[in-house]
C-alpha cells in the first residue's frame, strides 16, 4: 500500500514483469480509467482484482506523480507470474461403515477404501486470464453385488472414479463475468444405490459486489442407476420405469459470502438460495422443480471460541409423465385387449431427490439413512425425498496445539429430516442428535472426529436403530 495519500487523478497505468498474460488484460482487470479520481482505496482495489485473476505469485501496486502532469500520477504495476502449467496429485483413505448384504438380511462393515487423484492444468491461455484443466480422481472399494451374499463386500472394484476437463475464463466479455464449460464421466456410490453418468454443462457467475454473486447454469447428463439395495416392488415408480435417465437441467442461484474464510470460518455469514427445473421441453426425459436454501451464521465469542450455526430447507416436486411399461425382457406390457399399459409418474428422480443423514448433514445418523417412515423401506433405507430440513448449531473451542497445528474441541446438536413431499415439511417431526467431537489443523484442512447420539429413537420394520454413530473426514461439517 503506498505510504502517502495518492495525488487526485489517474494519469497512466504501467505493467511490468509480465510475459504472457498481456499488458492490456492486467489493465482491464484493474478497471482503472484514466482520469478517474485516485486514491489508496482504489489502488488497493486494483492490486486486488489483479490478485484475483490467481495467474500471479505476487503482484504489487505502486505510484509516481507525473511532473509533466501536477495532480496526476502514473500507477506502475508490477507482477511475478505463476508457472503456466500446474500438477496436483494426491492420495488418502475413507473409513466408514457401509451396508452389506448377508444370509440374514443387510449388516454393517466396517470398511476401508484407498482413494487418489491427478490433475493437471494450463493458465494464461492467449495470453489471458483463460485455463483448461483435467481432473481425475479413483477409489477402491469392496465388491457391491446386492444379490448375492457370497460376493458382497467380498474382492475390490474400481466402483468409484470422476474424470473431467473444464475451461474457464474469468471476467469475459470484459465484464465481473466468469463462463466455466465442463465434460464429466464418473461413477460413485450411494447407500442405497450405485450410479454412473456423463455429462456436459456450461456456467456462468457474475461478481455483483466483493460478497454477492449470481449464477446461472446449463447441464445435459444421462444418469444410470445400479446394484440398487431397495427390492424393486419397493421402489418409486420412476426408479422402475428409468433405471437411466437424460435430464436436461437449467438452473440459477444467488450466493451471500461475508465468511472471513471459506475453509474454517470464525465470523460472518454466508447464505445461498437456488432453483433448478428440468423440462421435456428441453430435451430432459423427465421433468421437475427443486429449491434449496442454506445460511450459515459465526460467531467468535473469544479468541478461541466459535459458535456456528446452519439452517438448510429443500424443497421439489416432480411433473407427471405418461410412459408405456415394459417387461424384464424390454418387450411392452399389454393389457387383456392386447393394448399397450401405460403408467403415469410424478416422482423426481433418485439422482435428484433429497437425502440426509452422515457427518454434513445430521450426526448421530448413518449417510443418507435419515427420513420419515413413509421414506424408509423395510430395512430402514431411505428412498430419498422432495423435502429436507437440516438444522446445526455448534460450539468449537481451541484448546492446545498439536505439532504446531490447533487442537479444538466441539460439541453440536443437530436436526433435520427428510419427507416425501415438500408440503409434508413438519418441523415436529425433526429427528434430533447431541455429540461431540475434535478438530485437529492438518496441512490438508482441519481433520475431524466426531460422534453423535440420537436424541428420539425409530424402530423400522424389526430393525432397531443404533443409538450412536461416528464420522471421520476432513474439513468442518459446515
Amino acid at each position: 500500500a503506498p505510504s502517502r495519500s495518492a495525488p487526485a487523478r489517474l494519469g497512466a497505468v504501467t505493467v511490468v514483469g509480465n510475459e504472457r498474460v498481456s499488458t492490456s488484460a492486467i489493465r482491464e482487470e484493474m478497471g482503472l480509467a484514466a482520469g478517474q479520481p485516485l486514491g489508496d482505496a482504489a489502488l488497493a482495489q486494483a492490486r486486488e482484482r489483479v490478485t484475483q485473476m490467481a495467474v500471479f505469485r505476487r503482484v504489487s501496486v505502486t505510484w509516481d506523480e507525473l511532473p509533466q502532469q501536477p495532480g496526476r500520477a502514473q500507477v506502475i504495476v508490477n507482477v511475478v507470474e505463476a508457472p503456466a502449467t500446474t500438477l496436483g496429485w494426491g492420495g488418502g483413505l475413507e473409513v466408514g461403515r457401509e451396508l452389506r448384504t448377508a444370509e440374514t438380511g443387510l449388516e454393517d462393515h466396517l470398511e476401508v477404501s484407498p482413494r487418489g487423484f491427478f490433475e493437471i492444468g494450463r493458465q494464461n491461455l492467449g495470453g489471458r486470464n483463460r485455463s483448461v484443466n483435467f481432473f481425475s480422481r479413483v477409489a477402491v472399494n469392496p465388491r457391491s453385488a446386492p444379490d448375492d451374499p457370497t460376493r458382497d463386500g467380498r474382492g475390490l472394484s474400481f466402483s468409484e472414479y470422476r474424470v473431467s476437463g473444464t475451461y474457464r475464463e474469468r471476467h469475459a466479455f470484459r465484464s465481473d463475468t466468469d463462463i466455466l464449460i465442463g465434460v464429466t464421466a464418473e461413477q460413485g456410490r450411494r447407500t442405497t444405490f450405485n450410479f454412473a453418468r456423463q455429462g456436459a454443462n456450461a456456467d456462468i457467475v457474475r461478481q455483483l459486489s466483493p460478497t454477492v454473486s449470481i449464477s446461472g447454469r446449463y447441464e445435459m447428463n444421462v444418469t444410470r442407476l445400479f446394484d440398487e439395495r431397495i427390492p424393486p416392488d419397493e421402489q418409486l415408480d420412476i426408479d422402475r420405469l428409468f433405471p437411466q435417465v437424460r435430464l436436461s437441467i437449467l438452473s440459477s442461484g444467488v450466493t451471500w459470502d461475508r465468511r472471513d474464510t471459506p475453509l474454517s470460518p470464525t465470523r460472518g455469514t454466508f447464505m445461498t438460495a437456488d432453483i433448478e427445473t428440468a423440462a421435456r421441453a428441453i430435451a430432459s426425459e423427465v421433468g421437475y422443480v427443486k429449491t434449496f436454501f442454506q445460511a450459515s451464521a459465526f460467531h467468535s465469542l473469544n479468541a478461541k471460541t466459535v459458535l456456528a450455526m446452519r439452517a438448510e430447507v429443500g424443497m421439489a416436486r416432480g411433473f407427471e409423465r405418461t410412459v408405456a411399461v415394459f417387461d424384464a425382457n424390454g418387450q411392452p406390457l399389454l393389457d387383456a385387449d392386447g393394448n399397450p399399459v401405460f403408467q403415469t409418474v410424478s416422482d423426481v428422480p433418485a439422482s435428484q431427490r433429497f437425502f440426509a443423514g452422515g457427518g454434513t448433514t445430521v450426526r448421530g445418523f448413518q449417510t443418507d439413512q435419515l427420513g420419515v417412515p413413509e421414506v424408509l423401506d423395510a430395512n430402514g433405507l431411505s428412498l430419498g425425498g422432495n423435502g429436507v430440513v437440516i438444522l446445526n448449531a455448534e460450539l468449537r473451542r481451541v484448546v492446545g496445539t498439536v505439532l504446531n497445528r490447533n487442537f479444538a474441541v466441539v460439541g453440536f446438536l443437530d436436526g433435520g429430516n427428510v419427507f416425501a413431499h415438500a408440503s409434508d415439511i413438519d418441523l415436529d417431526r425433526i429427528r434430533r442428535s447431541v455429540g461431540g467431537g475434535v478438530r485437529w489443523d492438518s496441512p490438508l484442512g482441519p481433520l475431524r472426529f466426531d460422534v453423535g447420539f440420537k436424541l428420539n429413537h425409530l424402530d423400522v420394520g424389526t430393525t432397531p436403530e443404533r443409538e450412536w454413530e461416528y464420522h471421520l473426514s476432513i474439513g468442518e461439517a459446515f
